[in-house]
């Protein structure tokens, strides 16, 4: 099962990511780009904090 999750997860992310390399030939794809990978890595960090903090024993 977790095998199964891993090949469709790196399918969706390799299909995803081509689609974004296609169209980075305009300047405001690529600012729109790195605005939104920037923002999802901000929103995993906190989250991720959140987390950690709802779980650790004190």
């Amino acid at each position: 099962m977790g095998l199964c999750t891993e090949y469709g997860g790196s399918f969706i992310y390799s299909m995803g990511l081509s689609l974004v390399l296609n169209n980075l030939n305009h300047t405001w794809n690529l600012i729109a780009y790195c605005a939104g990978y920037g923002t999802g890595d901000l929103l995993a960090a906190r989250l991720k904090n959140q987390i950690v903090r709802h779980f650790s024993y004190k």
